[in-house]
């Protein structure tokens, strides 16, 4: 059985904590993208792949606010 570190394991840790961190930063800039279309909550409760196709929702709409030239306030 082979053990970790003290160090292998904070930089473990340490690397968990930033994934974690974008994570819960990326979950927040969808809500306001969704504005009030879902919660921070139902976020949570969802499976990845709804995530991921509720961003490429709002990455298209960016593009195609983009394209006609409308901002997303």
């Amino acid at each position: 059985m082979k053990t970790a570190s003290e160090s292998d394991i904070l930089e473990r840790q340490e690397s968990y904590k930033k994934t974690l961190d974008s994570l819960h930063k990326s979950l927040y800039k969808l809500t306001w993208y969704m504005r009030g279309g879902v919660s921070i909550s139902e976020l949570h409760d969802m499976p990845v792949g709804h995530i991921a196709y509720l961003n490429e929702v709002v990455t298209d709409n960016f593009e195609l606010s983009k394209q006609a030239g409308t901002p997303i306030l």
